[in-house]
């Protein structure tokens, strides 16, 4: 079953915490895709790398699961891309 989630989330950016909303296609999935809202300024968190993803939604029952995910482009077009390499768990 696929589970979709809009809404913030958390990971430990290049210099800091970043919270930010995040459209996931499906939670379930190690292979799910994250993006940003576009043309939302997301400092120091787009170097190439791995991060951890948590959810904090208030009112969703899958608030504090976290997952896996790399950012493997810069930013070039103002939105932030996640492919996940966990599901949220």
């Amino acid at each position: 079953m696929t589970e979709h989630y809009f809404g913030p989330v958390v990971f430990d950016g290049v210099d800091d915490t970043v919270y930010l909303e995040l459209s996931i296609d499906d939670l379930d999935s190690p292979e799910w895709i994250g993006l940003g809202t576009p043309g939302h300024d997301v400092p120091g968190s787009t170097a190439v790398g791995e991060y951890r993803v948590k959810l904090i939604g208030v009112g969703n029952p899958r608030r504090g699961q976290s997952a896996m995910a790399q950012v493997e482009y810069e930013v070039e077009d103002g939105v932030l891309r996640f492919a996940g390499r966990t599901s949220f768990r």
